[in-house]
């Protein structure tokens, strides 16, 4: 089985300086480690060299809070990019935001760094969810420079996560992120690392099946200016045009959960240049496939974990293919499987939520083709 052109998720450090309710972050994972540069060259040179007959990298620069290891820990990024002939990096980076300074925005603008943010919704949502681990707000910090990052052009979308808070007032986040022209991604929470201490945030399949349908009315019927993105409703209604005529986009960034075969386009690293199948997986023991530094990647591809993950984004969940959303859903995500089952090779126990959503708003396509 090829692997296709890497996406690297660079967990630089598992610490953060909030505290949210809902951390996937596995209890296991080394919070004190921040990553040296020995392991940063090696993720860099190794993932171009795998990457070389496309010329390109993208990165996706992660945590815990990414921006903990300082700015000169990029600078050293991009200097190790820059010694590296005829390659382009295009470098992402997902962040709460309180630490940004000038300094440091300065020098993502001046490299084109792409920044996103994490943002759950309005203050009152927010600050159930995400505070300093002190018990203060971090919204008007976080907000204030979503709207600096955007005022340089170099991103500031955010990702909501969707759980009994912001469930509740998910109409008014809706007409937040739409008043302040943000784009949104809406990610379930999971039942890992702190948030196994929160079941009770945690909502049902069919919460967010019907929440997500709500949410798309919203949004689909929302002529107001400007237009917002919101995932994955956005890349749904793309992908219910292409893949059911079968014209599949193998590399369209469409939402994660439902990516075709994600196993051969991404990997993880932590700080120690551990390496796991996903950004989500980062510290668990159990899915550990080897480490940047005494190992190939091709070692790493070769190891039990990797093959099982493999074999789940190449030949999906038998008893999903049946199903009438199969090549849009592409059996879901293995990492919810794991989060929920333990297992890769389980159905995603968000499936009849998927369902809701998918014929919700494939319907309301048709409908509104027929108006026309």
């Amino acid at each position: 089985m090829e692997i296709k052109r890497l996406t690297p998720i660079v967990k630089v450090t598992q610490d953060c300086n909030l505290g949210c309710v809902y951390c996937y972050t596995h209890p296991d994972a080394d919070r004190q480690t921040k990553m040296n540069y020995e392991t940063l060259e090696n993720i860099i040179v190794k993932v171009a060299e795998h990457n070389k007959e496309f010329n390109r990298t993208r990165i996706i620069w992660h945590g815990g809070e990414p921006l903990l290891v300082g700015l000169d820990f990029y600078k050293k990024a991009i200097e190790i990019q820059n010694k590296i002939d005829n390659h382009r990096f295009r470098n992402e980076m997902q962040t709460n935001g309180t630490l940004l300074s000038n300094e440091f925005l300065d020098f993502f603008e001046e490299n084109q760094f792409n920044i996103g943010f994490s943002l759950d919704g309005i203050e009152e949502t927010h600050n159930i969810n995400r505070l300093y681990k002190n018990g203060k707000s971090s919204f008007e910090k976080t907000l204030r420079m979503i709207n600096e990052v955007k005022r340089r052009k170099i991103g500031g979308g955010v990702i909501c996560v969707l759980n009994k808070i912001t469930l509740e007032r998910i109409n008014e986040i809706y007409d937040f992120m739409k008043s302040n022209e943000i784009h949104c991604q809406f990610n379930v929470q999971l039942p890992s690392g702190r948030a196994r201490e929160r079941l009770d945030l945690g909502i049902t399949p069919t919460e967010y099946g019907k929440a997500m349908a709500g949410l798309f009315d919203l949004w689909f019927y929302d002529s107001r200016k400007p237009l917002i993105d919101i995932n994955p409703l956005s890349d749904i209604v793309y992908s219910l045009g292409t893949r059911r005529n079968k014209r599949i986009i193998p590399e369209f960034p469409i939402e994660c959960i439902f990516r075709n075969k994600c196993a051969f386009y991404f990997i993880a690293f932590n700080p120690s240049g551990d390496v796991y199948p996903c950004g989500r997986s980062t510290g668990d023991p159990k899915l550990l496939l080897g480490n940047i530094k005494k190992d190939s990647l091709e070692k790493i591809f070769q190891s039990e974990i990797k093959q099982i993950f493999l074999r789940r984004s190449l030949d999906g969940i038998e008893s999903c293919k049946s199903c009438e959303y199969y090549n849009i859903c592409n059996s879901g995500c293995p990492e919810f499987s794991y989060a929920f089952e333990a297992d890769y090779l389980k159905k995603d126990p968000f499936c009849a939520g998927y369902k809701i959503m998918f014929r919700h708003i494939e319907r309301a396509i048709k409908k509104e083709l027929e108006v026309q």
